[in-house]
C-alpha cells in the first residue's frame, strides 16, 4: 500500500513539475512523453561543464543545502520539521522554474529522486531510518553541486 502511495505522490509531483516549468518546447514535449523510469537515470554534464540554473531557482537549492548542514549541528533532531522545510523549498523551486531544454531535463533527473527522498524522510518510521534518509539527501545535494551551478 505504501508503494502505491509513493508512486502516486511521484506521479503527481512529476506532473506538477512538468506543467510548471517554462513554455512548451519540442524538447520539453518529447520529455513529457518519455517514460519517467527510462528518463531519470544518469545526469550528464553540459559538454563537460555544469548546467547553469537560474538564480530564482538555485537559491532554493542553496537554502535546502544550508538547512541540511544546520540540521547536522542540532542536538535535538526533528526530522519531520526538516522534511517540511525541505519540501517548502522544493515547492518554491518548482513554482519558480523557468528552465527549458536539455538543462531542464537534466535538472529533473536530479529533482525527481530528491523528491522521493523527501517523501521517504517524511514517512520514516523511526529516527534511524530518518537519519539514513537524511544522509542520502545530503549526498543528493552534493550530486546537485557536481552537475549544476
Amino acid at each position: 500500500m505504501n508503494e502505491i502511495k509513493t508512486s502516486l505522490v511521484l506521479l503527481v509531483l512529476s506532473t506538477m513539475i512538468f506543467t510548471s516549468c517554462g513554455q512548451k518546447t519540442p524538447a520539453k514535449e518529447a520529455h513529457e512523453t518519455t517514460d519517467v523510469n527510462d528518463d531519470f537515470e544518469t545526469i550528464k554534464l553540459n559538454n563537460g561543464e555544469k548546467w547553469k540554473v537560474v538564480n530564482e531557482m538555485i537559491s532554493y537549492v542553496h537554502l535546502m543545502d544550508k538547512s541540511v548542514a544546520e540540521f547536522q549541528t542540532l542536538e535535538d533532531k526533528n526530522y519531520a520539521v526538516l522534511a517540511k522545510n525541505l519540501q517548502t523549498n522544493v515547492d518554491s523551486l518548482i513554482s519558480n522554474c523557468t528552465m527549458t531544454g536539455e538543462g531542464h531535463i537534466e535538472l529533473h533527473k536530479w529533482l525527481i529522486p530528491y523528491i522521493q527522498l523527501l517523501d521517504d524522510l517524511s514517512n520514516a518510521p523511526n529516527n534511524s531510518e530518518a537519519e539514513e534518509t537524511n544522509e542520502s539527501i545530503q549526498t543528493s545535494l552534493d550530486t546537485f553541486k557536481m552537475y549544476f551551478e
